[in-house]
């Protein structure tokens, strides 16, 4: 499913490495180990990752993890109290393609 929506979005040339899913690990985020599979599979170090979800804890956890964040944020909701805030908030899959592409 992830992968289709990447597809439909017109994201693919811009994950060079593949979409990661942790749906394979069985670990769940926001653990550490479950961010750290992208340093493992893609050899790079976590200041070069771009993170993106639309899940506000999921952003708080990557960011703490030192990922780049993209909080996608359709319902236009204030960023939840976690600690950190993300480094970018977009409100669709098509303005991530627009801040990528400048």
């Amino acid at each position: 499913m992830l992968n289709a929506v990447v597809e439909h979005n017109r994201l693919k040339d811009f994950f060079r490495g593949g979409v990661l899913s942790v749906h394979a690990a069985k670990v769940f985020k926001p653990a550490p180990d479950v961010y750290r599979l992208t340093e493992d599979a893609l050899g790079l170090p976590r200041t070069l990752t771009g993170f993106v979800s639309s899940n506000g804890w999921d952003a708080a956890g990557a960011k703490t993890f030192g990922f780049h964040v993209f909080w996608v944020n359709r319902a236009k909701q204030p960023v939840e109290r976690l600690g950190v805030r993300p480094d970018e908030t977009i409100s669709d899959l098509t303005a991530l393609v627009d801040l990528l592409k400048n």
